[in-house]
């Protein structure tokens, strides 16, 4: 039996633990930080500047005249409130459990225990974060038909890149995210074999995508995220992919603030999304229950700053 705690407790091993595998994780995460970068902010509420209007990209005339004025910058991006609400996950050992791991095997199994917390957390994060993009982007209308072998996609794609970075003013930090059943769409279509049978000994990469198909240096990552809808277990009929047959194209910058153009951002109060780790037992004494709590929240930056295409 777990002796009884009137309060929970903060268990600092384990939250230095969370914060090492959230690090080490940053590749899981990867696809999540490029499109919307974590900032974090002293507070869980404040204000941030928003971009939807395309004076905010807009260059001047700077030359001035001897006795004359600077032209001056209304700086027409608007103050919006970013709110972090709190986000919680847990899980529970029994006593039978750490009976059983012996008192050598203990630490290891509230470590693997922090360890599903942290993978469950870095999932859940991106399906939200997908869910949020999807339905705060509409689709252009009109393209992505690549199954069709008289499209070209590389062209569609070109042109969208071509219009994003004429309303940001720069192709410096546009990226696209492409997601696995897009990426298929794209180097079996025929007009695609046709632009490589001739350079290409092997399949198309991503890191070949920006330069050698779009002329142009963009990050290109392609994704696949598969989640379980149905809990626990591992039934196969219940997996599907999140953001099937998307193309996201947008513009981030590596180290975001609350004033820069990026089209969307997670407001976060803590590096590595931990608050803490904290520890109590249930009412029973039967469970030690260890909780991950942080806070966060994603924003649209900018309207101006995202195309999505909707593969077909």
């Amino acid at each position: 039996m777990y002796g009884t705690l009137l309060t929970s407790q903060f268990n600092y091993q384990l939250f230095n633990f969370a914060v090492g595998l959230m690090n080490d994780a940053k590749q899981t995460i990867e696809v999540a930080e490029l499109l919307a970068p974590s900032v974090v902010v002293p507070g869980a509420h404040g204000q941030y500047k928003q971009f939807n209007d395309a004076n905010s990209f807009r260059t001047y005339t700077t030359e001035r005249a001897i006795g004359g004025g600077a032209t001056r910058i209304a700086f027409s991006a608007s103050d919006a409130y970013f709110n972090c609400k709190p986000q919680a996950l847990e899980v529970g050992i029994d006593v039978e459990e750490e009976n059983q791991a012996g008192e050598q095997g203990v630490g290891l199994l509230r470590e693997s225990k922090v360890r599903a917390l942290v993978n469950g957390k870095l999932l859940s994060h991106t399906f939200d974060l997908f869910t949020y993009v999807a339905a705060n982007v509409t689709a252009t209308a009109g393209i992505g038909n690549f199954s069709n072998p008289d499209i070209d996609p590389i062209a569609q794609i070109s042109g969208e890149v071509r219009d994003l970075s004429t309303d940001v003013g720069t192709l410096s930090n546009v990226n696209a995210l492409i997601s696995i059943d897009a990426w298929l769409a794209i180097i079996n279509n025929k007009q695609v074999k046709e632009r490589t049978k001739y350079s290409q000994a092997v399949p198309l990469t991503e890191d070949q995508f920006g330069l050698q198909m779009l002329g142009i240096p963009i990050k290109t990552k392609i994704f696949s995220i598969v989640t379980d809808t149905a809990g626990l277990g591992q039934t196969t009929a219940t997996k599907r992919r999140i953001a099937t047959g998307d193309i996201y194209l947008f513009y981030s910058v590596p180290n975001p603030s609350v004033y820069d153009p990026s089209a969307f951002k997670t407001f976060t109060t803590k590096p590595a999304f931990i608050d803490g780790v904290r520890q109590y037992p249930t009412p029973d004494n039967r469970q030690m229950i260890y909780a991950l709590d942080w806070s966060r929240q994603f924003v649209k930056t900018s309207a101006l700053s995202v195309r999505r295409i909707t593969v077909t």
